[in-house]
């Protein structure tokens, strides 16, 4: 009888210490899956906020680039204007200097 009752101690323990260690290895399991999910998360959510730095970036540069580009169009405009004065005086002075008409030097062009 004794030798009974100390086997099935024995089986209880050994049942009980399977238990235990089978719950604490689901148990880490578990927490490394969580902690697993959490760490993706947190990586979607920094490369999330990531591309849209980049998308601000990329709109801020865009404007700066239209910006620049209508700058140079105006520049471009006075250039012209300009241009078109000198070309005028140029014809004014080579109408004095020469004697020629201005109908003439125009036909030139």
């Amino acid at each position: 009888m004794l030798e009974t009752i100390a086997t099935a101690v024995g089986l209880a323990l050994s049942i009980a210490g399977t238990f235990v260690a089978v719950s604490r290895f689901y148990a880490s399991k578990l927490k490394a899956m969580i902690e697993a999910q959490k760490d993706a998360a947190r990586k979607e959510y920094a490369a999330e906020r990531d591309f849209q730095h980049l998308q601000r970036n990329y709109q801020q540069l865009q404007t700066a680039v239209d910006q620049l580009a209508r700058e140079i169009d105006l520049k471009i405009d006075r250039l012209e204007l300009r241009f078109a004065r000198v070309e005028t005086l140029m014809r004014v002075l080579s109408v004095k200097v020469t004697g020629e008409t201005p109908s003439k030097l125009l036909d030139d062009t």
